[in-house]
């Protein structure tokens, strides 16, 4: 059965991007609709300060897509907390993933991270009926546990969350959506929560401290980490449905090879996967434009 083929299911899908991260964005939505075809719901784009070049890029490409820009009390918010907490400036467009919390209309949105790569059909998602799914983190992965305030890994599990999930695939719920989730969501950037806190996670933290008890963790090939230990064997990426290169490196800068250390087979690999994708989209947009633009290729 296609997404969205029953008149009640009102299903979205959705990302955020930055001038640095429109390539993956492409290649992430591409990939998507590939491996998902029977989608025919919204593609929304949470972006703060997307160039009109990039922005006419997904349009263009992407006839689905809807630009999100950031709402102005998560700018607002971010604007204060940058001011506080300086250190935080590169790590900005992290946050944009509280949005998606406040994306209209939809029964259910999955989110995810334009560093991503899909392989496979992930309608089971929207199928089932749980508030919120996300896949562990590698924290969890490794059986460690996270500290409730800090969110620095523990030693013990007294203080500490019993399990946490990684942020880059989401699948939200209708009652994980709305105003009043946004509004919670974004008074966790107050300063006051991130003044002397050592932790490199930005939505990722306020994301598990906000939904610890209504997330439900789904299998890790719906979001197969591989930018972070445990890092998974070459013969895990046959079993995968989306590949998330998490981690300072990604696919689409020049530098990979020579920043990202010794080779290891299960990058190779996923690296050939992401390339793959990457000539797919090409093809992709030289057909459409053979075509005139026309709307409906994937799924052809």
């Amino acid at each position: 059965m296609a997404l969205n083929s029953v008149p009640k299911s009102r299903d979205a899908i959705a990302t955020a991007t930055s001038n640095d991260f429109l390539h993956g964005t492409v290649i992430a939505l591409h990939s998507f609709l590939r491996a998902n075809s029977g989608f025919d719901g919204e593609i929304a784009v949470i972006h703060e300060r997307l160039s009109a070049d990039g922005q006419r890029l997904l349009k263009s490409n992407f006839p689905a897509v809807v630009l999100h820009p950031a709402s102005a009390s998560l700018s607002g918010a971010l604007d204060i907390l940058m001011d506080a907490e300086p250190s935080l400036t590169n790590r900005r467009d992290r946050f944009l993933s509280l949005d998606a919390f406040a994306i209209k209309g939809f029964d259910k949105i999955l989110f995810f991270d334009s560093d991503t790569l899909f392989l496979d059909d992930v309608r089971d998602l929207f199928d089932r009926a749980e508030p919120l799914l996300a896949c562990p983190d590698s924290s969890t992965l490794l059986s460690q546990y996270r500290d409730r305030d800090s969110f620095l890994v523990n030693e013990t599990p007294q203080g500490a969350f019993p399990h946490t999930f990684n942020a880059g695939m989401m699948r939200i719920g209708a009652s994980c959506l709305g105003a009043d989730v946004h509004q919670a969501l974004i008074g966790a950037l107050a300063p006051e929560n991130w003044t002397g806190h050592s932790s490199p996670f930005t939505d990722q933290r306020i994301l598990n401290m906000h939904f610890a008890d209504e997330v439900s963790l789904v299998e890790a090939r719906f979001n197969l980490l591989l930018g972070t230990p445990p890092f998974p064997a070459p013969d895990a990426l046959a079993f995968a449905a989306m590949l998330h290169f998490n981690g300072p490196h990604k696919p689409w800068h020049a530098s990979w090879s020579a920043a990202s250390g010794p080779p290891n087979p299960t990058m190779i690999a996923a690296l050939k996967l992401w390339n793959s994708a990457q000539d797919s989209f090409l093809t992709h947009w030289h057909l459409r434009a053979a075509r005139g633009g026309a709307d409906r290729i994937y799924g052809d």
